[in-house]
Parts: structure tokens; sequence; C-alpha cells
């Protein structure tokens, strides 16, 4: 029998990539534990590098207002790399 492998690492390195080729990048997933896994994962898959500005953060309703806005705030700014994100993010963010 085949063994099973898990598309993560191969989906973690690609968006990683896209996001080091982009200004900014948001990343729609599905659920808060998707967006807190991914951003974690992301975040260690930076290490070592020169990203700046700040890599990636996450943006979901389990959040306090207050980060959310701020993080919509880094992001337009230019402050913030990306942000993987739940449907959450589509209610707060006018981008240009």
């Amino acid at each position: 029998p085949l063994a099973q492998q898990s598309i993560w690492p191969a989906l973690e390195e690609r968006v990683r990539q896209l996001i080091e080729v982009h200004q900014s990048t948001i990343v729609f997933v599905n659920n808060r534990r998707i967006a807190e896994r991914l951003t974690a994962r992301l975040k260690e898959l930076a290490e070592g590098t020169d990203a700046e500005p700040p890599f990636v953060t996450s943006h979901h309703g389990s959040l306090s207002l207050e980060r959310r806005r701020a993080t919509e705030t880094a992001l337009k700014d230019g402050k913030l790399r990306a942000v993987v994100a739940t449907a959450s993010l589509e209610l707060g963010i006018d981008m240009g």
C-alpha cells in the first residue's frame, strides 16, 4: 500500500513563496484552527530570512476587535506582508 503523505508541507512552502514575491497577501482559510496553524508554520519558514516588514499574522473572529483592526491597518499600510484569515477579514477590510 502507498504511504499517505500530508499535503501541508508543500502547501505551506508554496504559500510562503507567494508571500515573498508579493507586496501584500491575504490567505483565506476555513477556520480559526487552520489560520493559527498556518500562521505559525509560515513564521517558522520565514525565520532566518530577511522578511521585512513583519511576515505574517492571523485574523479571525476569536481575536479582539482591537487586534483585528490593528492587523487590517498594518496590512493596508504595508507594515505586514501577509494575513492568514477566516471570512472575518472580508467584513472589515477595504483594500484599494
